[in-house]
């Protein structure tokens, strides 16, 4: 990545949403708990697919932050903010900001 301080994070880097694997493990007890919920009466809250939120680099598609980023509304608001700081923050910024960077 040739960069300088004034270059915009939207030219080089990019953020998605993709569905978070949990282990074996986490995922029979999540769907165990969504059961045992609907069971008693309750939402099925637990079942819904959870999101992570990755930012790439627009060149070699290497990720450089990797989040949980959580259920689809939260996940959206997330995705949303980083896209709006990757429209407004230099690189340097944004990696700080997102604490990227070594202080």
């Amino acid at each position: 990545m040739n960069l300088d301080d004034s270059t915009l994070a939207a030219r080089v880097l990019e953020a998605r949403l993709e569905v978070r694997h949990p282990s074996p493990l986490k995922r029979a007890a999540k769907y165990v708990g969504a059961f045992a919920l609907a069971v008693m009466g309750g939402g099925d809250d637990l079942a819904a697919p959870t999101f992570d939120l990755v930012v790439v680099r627009s060149d070699s598609d290497a990720p450089v932050l990797r989040v949980n980023a959580g259920a689809d509304a939260e996940a959206s608001r997330l995705l949303e903010t980083v896209r709006r700081d990757l429209g407004e923050k230099t690189v340097r910024d944004f990696f700080a900001e997102w604490r990227l960077l070594d202080a």
